[in-house]
């Protein structure tokens, strides 16, 4: 890619106010211009590029002089390795602004800013035009030329300590400053290391540290390199050895008279332990998405904050490595889960005392170990974009709770390797005990009640063919009717009053299979009864997407999973057209679990294992209605220094087969959890009013047909024997009920 926006350095020459053009000037200094593009392109060069080779150059209204020649010598050699990108933050409100935000994708590896009074430019400013740009890189190198000259180096290094506060305040720490002071003809190069133990892991700068000395001669001048080297060497910082670039300014046709720019290089020049893989003793701030089960959530809050082992400097890998099982899961502290519950106003929470544990606690505890480092959990939200924006702000270094990776946002955040992987599953009511209004009868299906009543019938008439035969006639059993209703009594258990000496044989053998009959049925049918009433059947489960459609279900859906309703079909439009926002995933499982009229888009593993929920209410769908499937993983900031270290760690825990341990061994808590709640409830259970509600109807149906029949009976004995009717219907009823 080649881009050189020459336009800005072009009318810098002839705009007014800035007189002349200075690189004519036969008495100009060149030493400026030479030390600061050698220095530039030494920092430029110093490690790998994070997207491109572009150079941003930030344009204001001060010091104009000094950043004309400056822009002048960068357009001036087309060897150097950068493409130009020039902006200018006091237009901000200018549409000519827009347009520049707009100019370049690729994210500068290298931001230059000259600074002449702090106290008369706003470097705020300038911050905020960086960020709003598109590709803003908070994470590339800041190289920051002081263009006013102190009295003396102790006044020069004040205004560097100050320049470099002002930029870690704003979360930007691989920052060199160049400047000059009275005292010598050397620009110096200082640098603030963020981990150094003086600077507070980045949260003041104390101690600075000196990088680079740059001395210019030009050809007439070559006697003085001597003189100039014993002026060098005052200063009691060690020098480690001379660095003297080959491409920095060679001669052309531009700068015959440029000779050389020499550049000593101290201790710490090189960079090697800005970003330490120890931080120096320093925490990395981590931040987790609370509480979210399995991966990470709070056991207690009135227990000492578990601080991660940070072993010996004599202790083996392999000694670490065996650490790995000796993190466990209480169960009793399983048992008593908090409950924490983030609202919409408070999106971020300390973390105070809290106990945590989870899965990515105890790979972050590996990851400590290994890297001899100390992680500190400083807050959590419900909002994962929030935290995000923490991320991206460098106010925390590693986000963990079951991320999914937003592809927006990769391009300023790296995400390690995946460890686990999830899905976003759609979890409904569960089915309600359905009770019938003939539950009662549920105890046979329609063709073992057909062939009870054709057992009955045909008993009956056996036995009334068995009178007429014999002659013997039972009193109790006039009739088929009478015959008819005994043979169910018996088969109900029921009593009868029948002299057996008296019976003939036959009917006797009859009356015994009645019995013997309605020796089976009977238990069979109570036994089957019984367990109707006391686990009925259900309803039919909601499993389908296609059923959240057609049942006009509401959809709940938190706002970092919407991005996934993009696909095709009438039922994601439905869904994109009525879906709303989830704030607390809790709450909206909880109302679904109520209500059979909700879905909701959820982590699987999350709704398996949270114990604030009511899991036995909800149904999640089969993973083959998932939504999505992704991979977990813990997010860092974009070219994280422990990245890599970080990432073998995390490949070394998954191919041991420890994650797989710790998932066995939460799902056991877990198992046993649930047993232990099984066995506390209580053995008896009580039947209610709509599990038989049936028997009762039925019951009070008969109850109305007998008391209609009694009615009718008593009209007809009151016309019949008192009045004394003639009425043909009434005196043939009479006969009929007599």
């Amino acid at each position: 890619m080649t881009l050189v926006l020459l336009q800005l350095a072009m009318r810098l020459v002839v705009i007014s106010g800035f007189g002349i053009n200075l690189m004519q000037l036969p008495g100009e200094d060149k030493s400026q211009v030479a030390c600061t593009l050698a220095l530039l392109r030494k920092y430029f060069d110093y490690s790998d590029a994070l997207s491109g080779s572009v150079l941003c150059v930030s344009i204001t209204p001060y010091n104009r002089d000094v950043q004309e020649r400056l822009l002048h010598g960068l357009n001036q050699h087309e060897d150097f390795p950068w493409t130009l990108l020039t902006t200018r933050p006091q237009e901000k409100d200018k549409g000519k602004s827009q347009l520049e935000l707009k100019l370049l994708h690729e994210k500068p590896q290298c931001y230059f800013l000259v600074v002449g009074d702090l106290e008369e430019e706003d470097l705020q400013e300038t911050f905020a035009h960086w960020k709003r740009m598109l590709n803003w890189n908070p994470f590339a190198q800041f190289v920051v030329y002081l263009a006013a000259v102190e009295e003396t180096d102790e006044d020069m290094t004040d205004l560097m300590v100050e320049l470099l506060l002002t930029f870690m305040n704003n979360k930007l720490y691989n920052v060199n400053v160049i400047g000059q002071s009275e005292e010598n003809e050397f620009y110096y190069a200082k640098t603030s290391f963020p981990y150094h133990p003086d600077n507070n892991c980045g949260n003041r700068v104390i101690a600075i540290d000196l990088l680079d000395a740059c001395s210019y001669e030009e050809n007439e001048q070559e006697g003085e390199e001597e003189e100039e080297e014993e002026n060098y060497n005052k200063t009691d910082i060690p020098m480690e050895r001379c660095f003297n670039p080959e491409n920095t300014l060679e001669n052309n046709s531009s700068n015959q008279n440029l000779a050389a720019v020499e550049i000593e290089e101290y201790i710490r020049a090189r960079f090697e332990d800005k970003f330490p893989h120890d931080l120096s003793g320093c925490p990395i701030r981590a931040a987790y998405r609370g509480s979210w089960e399995p991966y990470i959530f709070t056991i207690s809050s009135d227990t000492d904050s578990e601080s991660y082992h940070e072993p010996s400097t004599d202790e083996t890998p392999n000694e670490s490595a065996s650490q790995y099982d000796d993190s466990y899961i209480d169960v009793e502290e399983y048992h008593n889960v908090e409950h924490v519950d983030s609202n919409n106003g408070q999106v971020d929470e300390p973390i105070g005392q809290a106990k945590l544990t989870g899965l990515e606690y105890q790979l972050l505890e590996t990851i400590a170990q290994r890297l001899h480092v100390t992680i500190e959990f400083t807050m959590q939200s419900s909002n994962v974009f929030h935290l995000f924006q923490q991320l991206i702000e460098g106010k925390i270094d590693v986000i963990v709770g079951g991320i999914d990776e937003d592809p927006s946002i990769s391009q300023v955040v790296s995400s390690s390797t995946s460890y686990h992987q999830d899905e976003l599953a759609w979890c409904v009511a569960r089915a309600k005990r359905k009770h019938s209004f003939f539950n009662f009868l549920a105890g046979f299906n329609t063709y073992a009640w057909c062939l009870l009543l054709i057992f009955i019938i045909s008993s009956s008439l056996a036995v009334l063919a068995a009178q007429k035969v014999s002659g013997f006639r039972l009193n109790s059993l006039p009739n088929f009717f009478s015959i008819s209703i005994r043979m169910l009594g018996i088969l109900l258990t029921q009593a009868i009053n029948v002299d057996a000496q008296a019976m003939p044989l036959v009917l006797r053998m009859l009356f015994a299979l009645a019995f013997y009959m309605a020796f089976f049925f009977s238990n069979t049918y109570q036994s089957f009864l019984i367990t109707t009433l006391t686990t009925p059947t259900t309803q039919t489960q909601i499993s389908h997407l296609e059923e959240i459609y057609g049942n006009r279900m509401t959809i709940l859906v938190s706002s970092e999973h919407v991005r996934h309703l993009d696909k095709e079909g009438e039922t994601f439009k439905y869904i994109r057209e009525k879906f709303q926002i989830c704030y607390n995933i809790v709450d909206c499982l909880n109302e679904a679990a109520d209500n059979e009229h909700i879905a909701v888009a959820v982590s699987r593993q999350h709704a398996f294992y949270n114990a604030r929920i009511q899991r036995d209410k909800l149904y999640c769908f089969d993973r083959r209605e998932s939504l999505y499937v992704y991979p977990v993983a813990m997010l860092l900031p974009k070219k994280f220094q422990l990245l890599q270290q970080i990432n073998g760690i995390i490949q070394n825990v998954i191919e041991s087969g420890h994650m797989q341990k710790w998932a066995r061994d939460l799902d056991m808590v877990r198992l046993i959890h649930e047993k232990i709640a099984r066995a506390q409830e209580d053995d008896f259970k009580s039947l209610n009013l709509s599990q038989f509600h049936g028997a009762f109807a039925f019951a009070s149906a008969l109850l109305l047909l007998a008391s209609g029949v009694f009615a009718l009976e008593s009209l007809v004995y009151w016309s019949v024997i008192k009045r004394r009717t003639r009425l043909r219907p009434l005196r043939w009823c009479h006969r009929r009920f007599r």
